[in-house]
């Protein structure tokens, strides 16, 4: 079968990946290298407790941070957990860091996200860290009529192959 491959795993396809290919097409004499240190389905509260193992100790000159989509439902940890990470992106490294917010899910898998969306740009704009909103892009797309779940690989949370280029998109506003 020819269909493209559009599952979670599909490593070429995924939105930081297609980010530096559009960085490296914009910024041609500019090398790229990204050090992807997301780990599928982990939440605020691991990346919190990864921070200086898998981003700082890197020494980063750009930091992404897509941290909303896997929770925890409980927002008062996820902020807590947020607002330490971003006091250690901001104190521990000389990054510019892009917060992104995620992309829609299904009504069932909804839960405390646009509480967690809400306190990802709050601390964003606290610390003067840019924003990818991505979120908002998916709700437009949605209010034009378009059913999300077709931009979802599992019907559920994951996106597409189209979702990660939204994602890269959404990146790539902050550069032109």
């Amino acid at each position: 079968d020819a269909k493209p491959v559009e599952h979670i795993t599909d490593i070429g396809n995924v939105y930081h990946e297609v980010f530096k290919l559009m960085l490296s097409e914009k910024y041609e004499r500019t090398s790229v290298s990204v050090v992807n240190s997301g780990i599928s389905g982990d939440s605020v509260v691991g990346m919190n407790t990864r921070i200086e193992r898998d981003v700082i100790r890197y020494f980063p000159d750009l930091v992404l941070l897509n941290a909303s989509l896997n929770g925890p439902e409980d927002v008062n940890l996820y902020e807590k957990n947020l607002r330490q990470i971003a006091i250690r992106l901001k104190n521990d490294t000389q990054a510019d860091v892009i917060f992104i917010t995620p992309n829609l899910v299904s009504e069932g898998m909804k839960g405390t996200l646009d509480q967690r969306v809400s306190l990802m740009l709050k601390i964003a704009n606290e610390f003067g860290f840019c924003i990818a909103d991505t979120y908002s892009t998916w709700q437009e797309i949605q209010k034009q009529g378009i059913d999300i779940t077709l931009l979802l690989a599992n019907t559920l949370n994951h996106p597409t192959i189209t979702g990660h280029q939204i994602y890269a998109m959404e990146l790539m506003k902050l550069f032109s």
